[in-house]
């Protein structure tokens, strides 16, 4: 089981670091599909995806992150079909939003990250596809 999607009831679309305009365009597309945006307060970059999501089973910990953020914007997809994704980035494209270069499904294998530990990853990732 590589995703989550027959445990999440609600699609949701977590933001990370996103300006504010941004997000309110992205809001307005995910609002006529039907997914439900989290605009992640940097206070909460210390709690597991799982719990940031709403995921049953997760709780969010008395932890208060102090840290300076991520260095870019970051999307994470929870709940998400790949059918309801293609709609999602064909959506955002036809609005005119500028791309998001670090995306993630929340995952078995993620779901108990925190957002830095996977956007350490998927910068590494990146690099590695781009030969940087």
């Amino acid at each position: 089981m590589d995703n989550l999607n027959n445990i999440v009831s609600q699609p949701k679309l977590l933001l990370f670091d996103v300006n504010i305009f941004k997000a309110d365009n992205i809001k307005k597309v995910c609002e006529s599909l039907g997914i439900s945006v989290i605009c992640v307060d940097r206070c909460d970059y210390a709690q597991k995806l799982g719990a940031i999501a709403g995921i049953v089973g997760f709780g969010m910990v008395n932890i208060i992150y102090l840290g300076r953020g991520l260095s870019d914007e970051m999307m994470v997809f929870s709940g998400i079909d790949s059918e309801l994704l293609d709609k999602f980035l064909s959506e955002y494209k036809k609005n005119g939003i500028e791309p998001i270069n670090y995306k993630a499904v929340l995952t078995v294998n993620n779901i108990f990250w925190t957002p830095e530990e996977l956007f350490a990853e998927l910068k590494k990732e990146h690099r590695k596809f781009s030969g940087r």
